[in-house]
């Protein structure tokens, strides 16, 4: 029940964010609206007393002709009026236009000031200086670090001579290596020699039998 009969939160009221030059932007086109509808419905009356007063002529009723000319006369009157105020409404709406683009620059111009200034508190000025500083130095100790590994090494205490008798140990070293591949070569050329030394005897014995065979045989008397 006691749902039924509380009452409802009311809601915080909305902030509006139409300001004052909003609703003067607002009443300077609704006042040009105006002026452009009169000045349509004077062009439309102008065109009506015109076409009346020829018809006026025509029928030789001269005095009617001429009030309606005259009533014509004042309603170019009010255009040329309004004309003037049209072009003054206009130009009041640029000028609003235009500062209100001022504003926005100048807000946005604070802004970036505020930024800065936020910015300028976090870069100190004499951190900077030594962080440049120690750059510089930085860079200056990899120039001469790329100088020095660029620098050729120091042979100035090695002798021509001692040069020289390394090369002559090279040369030797390389005649013995390619004596020693010939005479590898010249022996893997050579035939194995026989794994078992033949038997003399037994070849002697094969001569002989040889032999016996190729004997004449004696024809009995």
């Amino acid at each position: 029940m006691g749902g039924l009969f509380s009452k409802k939160k009311e809601e915080p009221a909305k902030t509006s964010r139409i300001t004052e030059r909003d609703r003067a932007q607002l009443k300077l086109k609704q006042a040009r609206d105006k002026v452009v509808q009169q000045r349509k419905k004077l062009a439309v009356i102008i065109d009506k007393e015109r076409t009346a007063a020829k018809e006026f002529l025509k029928k030789g009723d001269r005095k009617s002709a001429s009030t309606l000319m005259r009533r014509k006369k004042y309603q170019e009157k009010m255009m040329s009026t309004t004309e003037v105020q049209l072009e003054n409404i206009e130009l009041m709406i640029g000028k609003i236009d235009e500062a209100d683009m001022a504003v926005k620059v100048v807000q946005s111009m604070e802004a970036g000031n505020d930024a800065l200034k936020s910015l300028e508190k976090e870069l100190d000025i004499d951190h900077v200086t030594e962080v440049m500083e120690d750059a510089q130095e930085l860079q200056k100790w990899a120039a001469e670090l790329d100088e020095t590994l660029g620098t050729p090494l120091d042979t100035s205490d090695v002798s021509d001579e001692d040069l020289l008798a390394d090369l002559d140990i090279l040369l030797q070293e390389g005649d013995m290596d390619v004596e020693e591949k010939l005479a590898q070569d010249v022996a893997d050329q050579l035939p194995e020699a026989p794994e078992t030394t033949p038997n003399i005897q037994q070849t002697q014995e094969k001569k002989e039998t040889k032999n016996q065979h190729k004997a004449p045989q004696l024809v009995a008397a």
